[in-house]
């Protein structure tokens, strides 16, 4: 009979510190997650933009090289369309003087751009997304 008691309550206490154990990888993955969430990121309740999540790579190396790649990437990104934003005065310019060629050539000049631009940001929102991953995963799984 003393031999049972003492299995019971050795089972209950067991069963409430597995229960406490299996609440607190929920509570993590809540609060201390990152996800992207269009041009915002998120970890819990708290919002960044891209350039405040520097720090939040420094213990995934993984991570951190996908970081600098994306942030790399998005730069070439901001510079071919802020190039397009240039062809785009050439275009006003030409149309302007009345020279329909010139203005036919910054438009096609213009197009290439933004392709590239949009290329880019395509590139670098995947490798932000490795880094958010791989991050994650040093994160909630350390070795």
């Amino acid at each position: 009979m003393i031999f049972s008691k003492q299995f019971l309550i050795v089972l209950l206490s067991n069963l409430s510190l597995i229960n406490i154990h299996a609440q607190n990888p929920a509570r993590l993955y809540e609060e201390k997650v990152l996800y992207r969430y269009g041009n915002v990121f998120k970890i819990g309740e708290e919002k960044f933009k891209f350039n405040q999540l520097q720090y939040e790579f420094k213990d995934s190396e993984i991570g951190s090289l996908n970081y600098n790649k994306a942030k790399k990437y998005r730069v070439v990104s901001t510079i071919f369309r802020s190039a397009s934003l240039a062809a785009f005065f050439g275009i006003i310019n030409s149309a302007y003087n009345s020279n329909k060629q010139q203005a036919l050539i910054f438009l096609g000049v213009q197009m290439g751009f933004i392709i590239g631009g949009r290329i880019y940001l395509n590139i670098s929102n995947e490798s932000i997304d490795k880094a958010i991953y791989y991050r994650n995963k040093d994160y909630l799984f350390p070795k």
